[in-house]
Parts: structure tokens; sequence; C-alpha cells
């Protein structure tokens, strides 16, 4: 897309350096005959498939922004979330809300996330089932879900800025991710 305005913008400056050559070289003078400068501007309409289908004005849609790195996205339940997750197929650190007006928050490894009045964020993994996450630090804990497969809670215990959140996820495979956030807490 830039490629084509740069095209563009060299037509334009070409054309535009033709008239003032053109003026100059007048100057006042009788010019015997036009000549006429014929320059093909071509337009291309640009079209982007729309990916997800929209059924319903009630149901919440995916606002995505990228802040930093981190992901912020909307969804009006969990269902909605996950749907959205099992197309990333990876494993995934966020941190999620689902009240009125709350984004969620999709957290890439080595990226900076403010925890605003919670102590956790969570991992879930939609393509590999998890057997254990392992704290390389010793400020964070791990819980698994009872309830959820393949969902860990991460809980930071303590306050501050950029703090380094390293774990190890360990998958049923036998294969090993290693993850590194950056949490800021405020004190309680």
């Amino acid at each position: 897309m830039l490629n084509k305005c740069w095209k563009r913008l060299a037509v334009v400056l070409a054309v535009g350096s033709m008239l003032v050559v053109g003026l100059v070289g007048c100057n006042g003078a009788e010019v015997p005959e036009a000549e006429v400068i014929e320059s093909e501007v071509v337009s291309e309409s640009v079209s982007e498939e729309v990916s997800e289908e929209v059924t319903s004005e009630a149901e919440s849609e995916s606002v995505e922004e990228e802040a930093g790195g981190v992901e912020y996205v909307n969804y009006a339940n969990k269902v909605e979330l996950m749907t959205y997750l099992e197309e990333l197929n990876q494993t995934t650190i966020i941190w999620y809300n689902f009240s009125i007006g709350t984004e969620q928050a999709i957290i890439p490894n080595g990226e900076k996330y403010t925890l605003e009045g919670d102590n956790s964020v969570t991992v879930i993994s939609t393509n590999n089932n998890i057997v254990d996450i392992r704290a390389n630090v010793d400020y964070i804990d791990t819980l698994k879900s009872e309830s959820k497969e393949n969902q860990w809670a991460i809980y930071v215990e303590t306050t501050g800025t950029d703090l380094e959140v390293s774990f190890t996820v360990v998958y049923e495979d036998g294969t090993e991710e290693d993850f590194t956030i950056y949490i800021t807490k405020e004190g309680e």
C-alpha cells in the first residue's frame, strides 16, 4: 500500500514539475501551441474481506487496539473470548473481566502490563494440554483451574513497577515454553 502511495506521489510531482517548467518557460512570451501532456493515473480499489460475520446488533464485536504490544479486545462473555483465542491457536496470557465497558487484555511474551485492582493474569492454551507451570521468580504463585481445562492463574504476590513475571509452561507432550511479562501492580 505504501509503495502505491509513493508511485502516485511520483506521478503527481512529475506532472506538477512539467506544469511549473512550462509556466516558467513562458515568462510572458507567446505560446505558439499548447503541448498536451497526457498522463495516466491509475486508481485501484482496495477492499478487505470481513472475517467475522455479524449476526445481530446485540452481540459484542471485537475491538482490537494495540498499545505497547498488548492487544485489547472487548467480548461480552467468556465463550466469545475463548472462540477468539482458539483462532489464535497458541498459549496466551490474558487478563479478562466481562463487566460493562471492560476490555480484555492479551499480553504477548515480553510485554508490559499494569494490573489495576487485581492480582492475577490467566494462562490459557488452546493448542496443547498444560500439565504444569513452574514459577521462575519467588513472588508469583500458580494455580490450575479445577473447572476449566488448560487454564492456570498466575498470582503476583507483591507490588512494584515492571516486575518480572517469569514462568515455564510444561505441556502434556513433554515440551516446555518459557514466558516473561513485566507487571506493574500498585499497592492495595
